[in-house]
């Protein structure tokens, strides 16, 4: 007797043993007649379900299932895959949804192509596709609720060269999150290992089924690497990495080379083996502390964008614009300060902020006290503004273009704010950039930009300061020759820059499509953590002036056709 398949669920394990000649190997129940392979291969959280494959006297594997309640049965297969050959390699904590390949053949058997497949108990067996261009396409594991199924799809059954891992969801369907690093991608396989019980932490490895051979940056005692994901193609951290980060203790210390095969339902533990020249380990390879991985693979995302600045009258009144990407709503809260300004040691604050927020259709909502309008929706968001005097307005935003107005009531001027606050970070969309034109003064009353970014991943971010260009837009009065720096939340001066060009980053700026027309504007680009930042904009000795600062966020920017 031989151990033919084994699977790892929680702290049980689904065996199947086989004979020599591979005949009565289900040990869990008889079997109909015929049947002289059966194979378990998944069982669900308490071990009530297993799903496995069977065969009858040679003809091509059919899944199988078994369960305390009905005991063994064959998934009957549909057409157009009824001459399909499918094989379990996942399955829900209760048992009613399992995930695997469906190796798709014509009416003689021979191999056209493998599909993704679910099957649950109420639609039975369903083919889920595979990426454009590619004909390849297998699931590998599934979250313990069902509705996320990850796997990886290459352009045949031997291109190794060009796995890639996807994620398929009941909303959204099939959709590429991940590739091969770019020294890898002619030697290696992209192997998705397990999926956290609410899709939002996934464990993945490359594999390099043909060693290093030429490739002067691979490492030869590395040949699985880990890695751990969020659910879109946004960011990944290498295990080794993602432990020291978290600052702990592990089994994988000392090992360079081991391999995910699942992660627990919490995203807290990843399992595998890890092994190097004189040991191997399996089991659980990583522990991390508490959502610590979810914080980690959350996308980098503009939660709040502000601007301060002097707020006048006519061309001198504060504009902002902020562009929401995406194919969903997004719910904000848009904010007009001024009174509370004063608590914060500003001089000058404006007394009675006026907001208006213009949509793409030419709507126009304004608040002058918040107070006086959407209290209660204001309040539950848990940020209303500290004066009744200031302004506020909640709104959920389909992808587009806006604009917002402060203005001082009855044509009052002061130093105000604008504010934006993402008020639905998780759903698919997000803020993209901001842009706020004012008066640029002296002192306090320069032009301020401020924005923080959730978790502690890390984001393109590029920011200009707008000044002479403006003139060929109408606006008179413009600043001459702006300054721009970026500062840290704790005050701390990352980079600054006069004119564009002198930047370290001008030919990315230029590649990306975001260089000023005018070279005495200026560029900060910079790839930044979690956390708040103060961008500041300034005229050369001392000019004054109007001016426009931007923030674009380049994970979700994209550039005007």
């Amino acid at each position: 007797m031989v151990y033919s398949s084994r699977t790892f669920s929680g702290d049980r394990i689904a065996s199947a043993i086989c004979s020599g000649d591979g005949s009565d190997v289900f040990p869990l129940t008889s079997r109909p007649g015929g049947e002289k392979m059966v194979v378990a291969n998944q069982l669900s959280d308490d071990a009530a379900v297993v799903f496995g494959y069977s065969t009858i006297n040679g003809l091509p594997l059919r899944a199988s299932r078994w369960s305390a309640g009905t005991g063994f049965e064959l998934l009957p297969i549909p057409a157009p895959y009824d001459h399909s050959i499918p094989t379990n390699r996942a399955i829900s904590s209760d048992g009613l949804v399992s995930a695997g390949s469906l190796s798709v053949r014509d009416a003689d058997y021979n191999a056209t192509a493998e599909q993704a497949y679910r099957w649950t108990a109420a639609g039975g067996v369903e083919g889920i596709g595979y990426l454009p261009r590619d004909d390849r396409s297998s699931a590998s594991a599934l979250s313990s609720d069902g509705l996320t199924i990850l796997g990886t799809s290459s352009g045949s059954q031997q291109d190794y060269a060009h796995g890639e891992l996807f994620v398929w969801r009941e909303d959204t369907g099939m959709k590429n999150i991940h590739g091969p690093e770019p020294q890898y991608e002619q030697n290696s396989f992209l192997a998705g290992a397990g999926v956290s019980g609410d899709g939002n932490v996934i464990a993945l490895s490359w594999w390099r089924p043909g060693g290093c051979g030429e490739d002067p940056q691979c490492d030869p005692a590395r040949e699985y690497v880990s890695y751990i994901t969020g659910p879109e193609k946004t960011y990944y951290v290498d295990v080794i990495e993602a432990v020291a980060r978290a600052g702990g203790s592990s089994a994988i210390e000392g090992f360079t080379n081991f391999n995910i095969i699942g992660v627990t339902d919490d995203g807290n533990t990843l399992y595998g083996s890890a092994y190097n020249s004189t040991g191997r380990i399996e089991g659980i390879i990583v522990q991390f502390p508490s959502g610590f991985l979810r914080a980690l693979t959350e996308p980098v995302r503009l939660r709040n964008i502000s601007s301060r600045l002097h707020v006048g009258q006519a061309e001198q009144v504060s504009i902002a614009g902020f562009i929401v990407s995406g194919n969903v709503p997004k719910r904000v809260i848009v904010r007009g300060i001024g009174p509370s300004l004063a608590t914060r040691g500003v001089n000058d604050a404006l007394a009675d902020p006026v907001l208006e927020l213009h949509k793409p259709d030419q709507v126009v909502v304004t608040n002058d006290d918040w107070k006086t309008s959407q209290q209660r929706a204001i309040k539950a968001t848990g940020i209303p503004p500290r004066n009744a005097k200031e302004a506020a307005i909640v709104a959920t935003l389909a992808p587009g273009q806006y604009t917002v107005v402060l203005s001082g009531k009855g044509g009052t001027a002061g130093t105000g704010l604008i504010e934006v606050y993402d008020l639905s970070a998780s759903v698919n969309s997000r803020l993209a950039n901001i842009s706020t034109r004012g008066f640029v003064g002296r002192g306090e009353t320069a032009l301020v930009g401020g924005m923080i970014l959730t978790s502690p991943g890390n984001t393109k971010v590029l920011i200009r300061a707008i000044g002479p260009s403006l003139e060929a837009k109408g606006i008179s009065g413009a600043l001459a020759n702006p300054i721009l720096e970026l500062y840290t939340g704790d005050g701390f001066k990352l980079d600054s820059n006069d004119n564009w060009r002198q930047s370290w980053a001008a030919d990315e700026i230029k590649a990306i499509g975001l260089a000023p027309t005018d070279i005495r504007e200026s560029v900060v680009l910079q790839r930044l953590a979690g956390g708040a930042y103060t961008a500041v904009v300034r005229g050369a000795n001392g000019q004054t002036g109007v001016g426009l600062v931007e923030v674009y966020d380049l994970g979700a920017w994209t550039p005007a056709p």
